[in-house]
């Protein structure tokens, strides 16, 4: 099942950004009782401190989840890059879903959200580069419908 929905995401202009284009579109939908995002939410390496533009994918979903109320609950995955012990990823893994959480909270989202960190344990890709790392370090989200 794909129900996807389009959210624009705007930013305040000021006058010594007039060259702004306009709002950045991120396309939020759901495949597999999985939450799929146009772009991901990223995180600075060895922290819980979301990467630039990575709140603007949480609003999305934030008022994707406020126009689908039969979602009831969401479970938040936090995941690491491969650096660091196991401990330190699963313990850094955990901070991440849940300051994700947080955030969602914070912005009005009223179903019911879990956490749990993994780690280093399902990376999306293995290569030793910095981009590859960049993509593990990184939050999915499962959803229960009603």
């Amino acid at each position: 099942m794909r129900t996807s929905i389009l959210l624009a995401s705007f930013f305040a202009l000021s006058a010594c950004h007039a060259n702004t284009t306009g709002p950045r579109a991120i396309e939020v939908s759901i495949e597999d009782g999985q939450l799929v995002l146009s772009e991901s939410i990223r995180f600075e390496t060895d922290s819980d401190s979301l990467a630039e533009g990575s709140a603007d994918a949480l609003d999305a979903i934030a008022g994707f989840l406020e126009s689908h109320s039969g979602i009831a609950a969401i479970r938040i995955e936090g995941h690491s890059d491969e650096h660091g012990t196991d401990a330190h990823n699963v313990d850094l893994s955990q901070r991440r879903a849940r300051v994700v959480a947080d955030y969602l909270l914070a912005h009005g989202v009223a179903q019911t959200i879990t956490t749990e960190g993994l780690g280093a344990s399902r990376r999306t890709c293995t290569e030793t580069t910095e981009e590859c790392d960049a993509r593990n370090r990184r939050v999915d989200f499962f959803l229960t419908e009603e």
